[in-house]
Parts: structure tokens; sequence; C-alpha cells
């Protein structure tokens, strides 16, 4: 691997130096690389430090990379299914120490990352901070806990009904229990840190991407606690149908941990592995990379002690606008599926319409025929048969009731009352 130039590094503010570098906890813009070039810089870094809101500090990280929401339907959709009928890998442990960063600058971190991903699939950095930082996330991620918003991760892609069995399935599948985090939440600055900080690595992966992708974005952050008893995660995949994620990132959260005790080890299942599976300890201050596409199967083996970890997902701009674009043309095939069945149900109405329009059309002809006939049939009655009708109807309250009894179609009973009404216009027949 070719030396890095510092030119290229982040530097201090004050001083050259590009390794051990840490940022201004307040606008997170600035790097030093000890507190006494940090006061130093002080009295000309706050004018623009003191200017930075809450919401400001949002934009500036939101800045690096925008938050890109994971769909239901694509969170681990038919993970289950790839290995649905699989239990957790009987293989023995395998252990083995790790290939170190020369330095650990973001910049050399994110030039080390990359020549291990396109060699292994995966990264693994041990002492990510070389302070006191992981104690202050992990105290972030307890007080958090103790706010009781962990929720239980769920399988998208598997069961969801309510049965008891069903539910004793998907735990058996996938047992964490998480919470979702923008990464510039007020009250736990370690947090917003250590995601700002895997932001900035990410982003200076793409100078060494070799223009396969453009990371240009990523998830919320998924804080995920396996709270011992067991619990686990099946093998699966994180990305299985190209949703866009292309980078999972996680930083594990567990001081004095033994994995041969405590259980809990990651297992990666690298499609480039002649070992064929990679162990990797959720061991405090780890910080792991791996593709999330179908390179990479991997599972949580059963955790015997309450276990933390912080994962983020980091999207290519490349495959994400193909999901897009995907998704746009789904989404215009089912409106130009539904404008057709609103079409076709338009014209069975027009249809139906018309056809109402059509009968009463004839109804109404059929009714002037009758009407005609029966007034032609009497106009042919006598002044006698009119008189003799007129005497039947006499004191009669309803003379329709009469003439009905007498079988007298109702068309001939209205031309009668009609004639009977025109001889004698004083009397109301109707």
């Amino acid at each position: 691997m070719a030396d890095l130039s510092a030119e290229e590094s982040p530097r201090c503010e004050v001083c050259p130096e590009t390794n051990n570098l840490k940022r201004c906890s307040r606008c997170q813009l600035v790097n030093y690389c000890c507190r006494e070039h940090q006061k130093q810089d002080w009295k000309a870094h706050k004018k623009s430090c003191s200017k930075k809101s809450t919401k400001q500090q949002t934009e500036t990280i939101d800045s690096v990379f925008p938050i890109h929401t994971i769909r239901s339907s694509q969170l681990d959709s038919h993970a289950s299914d790839l290995f649905k009928d699989e239990t957790f890998d009987p293989r023995p442990l395998k252990l083995q120490n790790f290939p170190k960063p020369k330095n650990y600058s973001n910049y050399n971190i994110a030039h080390f990352a990359s020549s291990r991903l396109y060699d292994k699939g995966y990264c693994i950095i041990d002492n990510f901070y070389d302070n006191d930082m992981p104690d202050r996330i992990f105290n972030d991620i307890r007080q958090l806990e103790s706010t009781g918003c962990f929720a239980e991760g769920k399988l998208s892609g598997g069961k969801t009904g309510g049965e008891d069995d069903k539910k004793v399935t998907e735990v058996t599948l996938r047992g964490d229990k998480i919470k979702w985090l923008n990464g510039n939440e007020q009250g736990y600055p370690a947090v917003t840190s250590l995601i700002a900080r895997i932001d900035d690595i990410m982003y200076d992966l793409n100078k060494f991407s070799l223009g396969d992708f453009i990371i240009d974005g990523r998830s919320k952050a998924m804080v995920a606690c396996y709270p011992g008893k067991g619990t686990g995660y099946i093998r699966h995949v994180d990305n299985p149908n190209k949703d866009g994620r292309r980078v999972t990132c996680i930083y594990y959260l567990n001081k004095d941990w033994d994995v041969k005790e405590n259980g809990g080890l990651l297992r990666i299942f690298p499609e480039n592995s002649k070992e064929g599976y990679v162990d990797v300890e959720p061991i405090m201050n780890r910080f792991l990379l791996f593709w999330s596409d179908r390179r990479n199967p991997h599972e949580v083996q059963p955790a015997y002690k309450t276990r933390y970890a912080v994962t983020t997902w980091y999207f290519d701009s490349n495959e994400r606008q193909k999901v897009k674009t995907e998704q746009l043309q789904k989404d215009m095939s089912s409106l130009q599926l539904e404008e057709l069945k609103l079409q076709t149900a338009a014209q069975s109405l027009r249809i139906e319409m018309e056809e109402k329009e059509k009968k009463r059309a004839e109804l109404e002809m059929l009714t002037t025929c009758i009407e005609k006939k029966a007034d032609n049939y009497v106009a042919a009655l006598t002044e006698g048969d009119l008189e003799g009708i007129d005497m039947l109807l006499e004191g009669q309250p309803d003379p329709w009731v009469v003439l009905t009894d007498l079988g007298i179609n109702k068309s001939i009973q209205k031309a009668v009352l009609k004639r009977l009404s025109e001889r004698r216009p004083s009397k109301k027949y109707y």
C-alpha cells in the first residue's frame, strides 16, 4: 500500500500533524492534534464555532451524508428466505489477529479499509479510538437504553403475524432490540461524534473506490442490543436485492468480552474466503466494515451476555439511483394499470348508463304508444257508454279502484277518466 501524503490528509489547525487528530466537539469541523493546540486556536476559532447552533450542527452533519430511508420492504427483504432452513454454523471458533492501518487518521483508515475490502470483502480495525471515547459512547448508549425506547428488531422478510408460535420463531431468527438514530440527537454527544467520524471515513472511501461506487448517503444509525439469554441473528445478507446499500459499518461496545464464555460471535462467510468463514469478536472499540451485498452472508451467534453495537449502512449512488429508477418504473406501471382499471370501469359505467338511457327511451316510446292506443279506444266510446261509466263511478271515493276491480287496464282507466273530466269539467275524477 502506498504511503499517504500529508497534503491529502486532514491536519491540525495549528501544525502539520495528521496523526491521532481530534475534532472540535462543538462544531465537528476542525481538527487538533492535542488539547494545547485547541486552546491556542480557540480565540480565532470561537468566532465561527460559537455561531454554530444546534440546527446548524445538524445541517453540518447531514451535509456530509444525507440520511436515506430504508423501506421495510428493503430492510432484510427476503434475507430470512435465503437461509431459512439453516441454524447457527456449528464449526469451531477460529480467532485471528487482523492487520492494522499505519496510522488512525480518518483518511488513512479509509485507504486501509478500501484495500482490505477489495482484497477480503471486509475490514476490521481495532483500537478505533485511543482515548476515553469508547467509554463515553457506551455511557450514551446505556443512557439511551434507560429511556425504554429500544424495540424488537424485525425481519421484514420473515413472519410478522401475531400468533405466539410466529413470535417465537421470529425471536429465534433475530433476537436483538434496536433504536434508530439520525446521528444528531441532543443528549448523546459521543454517539454523534462516532457517527460523524464514520461519515468522514466513508466520504474519504470514495477516493479509493476505483470507480465501482460513489458513497452519497447513509441509513439512520441502528443501535442494537442483544440482551443475552442465547439471543442471536441467523445467517442473512444485509442487501440481497440491490437496494443501494454498499458498505455495512459496525462499531462494538463490549468491554471485557470473552467470546468463549459470552458467545455473541459475528461469523462472516465471505464469498472469496478460502477458509470458508471469518470470526469477529464483538470487543470494545472494534470497527468493522464489509460489503453489504450477497458477497458477505453473516450471522450473530447466540449471546449469553448483553451485547452492544452501532451499525450504519452506506449507499452507493449508482445502485440507489437504479433502485429509484426501477421503483419509479414500478410505480408508473402500477399507475398505468390503475388508470386502465379506472378507464375500464368508466367505460362499463358509460355502457350501463347508455343501456339504461336506451331502455328509458324505449319505455317512454312504449308508454306513449299504449296511451295513444288507449285514447283511440276511449274515443270510440259513445255518449251512452260514457254516461253509464259516469253513473257507475257516482259516489265512489276512488274511481281508480272501481275501474281496476272491473279489470280495466291502467292506461285505459286514465283515458276514460280524462274523457269524463272533459265532459264534466266541474267534477274531479283524478
